[in-house]
């Protein structure tokens, strides 16, 4: 959880994940998507995918309401039979290491 000035808190699920190379998306498990959703939800808190890797050496970071991975991603099947959500890159809010909060929100409107 994260606190932030004059929004509250927020819960973020920050992961290790590098962006598929051919299409620049990244995929998403739906189930784990839609208990984040419900669990924003049911006690009305925000709740954030955060991604980076190694490749970037950890300085570029990706932001996304887990709302919005349901209403923009794409959904797919892999070869498991289980469903994901393939989300462009240009739908996250990008900060590098030397950002702050403030500018994710101030990022929001144009995504939104």
């Amino acid at each position: 959880m994260v606190l932030v000035p004059h929004v509250g808190f927020i819960l973020v699920d920050v992961k290790d994940k590098k962006p598929a190379k051919k299409y620049k998306v990244f995929y998403f498990d739906e189930e784990e998507t839609k208990q984040y959703c419900n669990l924003q939800n049911l006690f009305n808190l925000q709740v954030w995918y955060v991604l980076s890797n190694e490749d970037c050496h950890y300085e570029t970071w990706y932001w996304t309401p887990v709302s919005k991975v349901l209403e923009t991603g794409e959904l797919f099947l892999n070869p498991k039979r289980e469903r994901y959500c393939a989300v462009k890159i240009s739908r996250f809010i990008q900060l590098s290491k030397s950002d702050n909060l403030g500018r994710l929100f101030s990022e929001m409107p144009k995504f939104f």
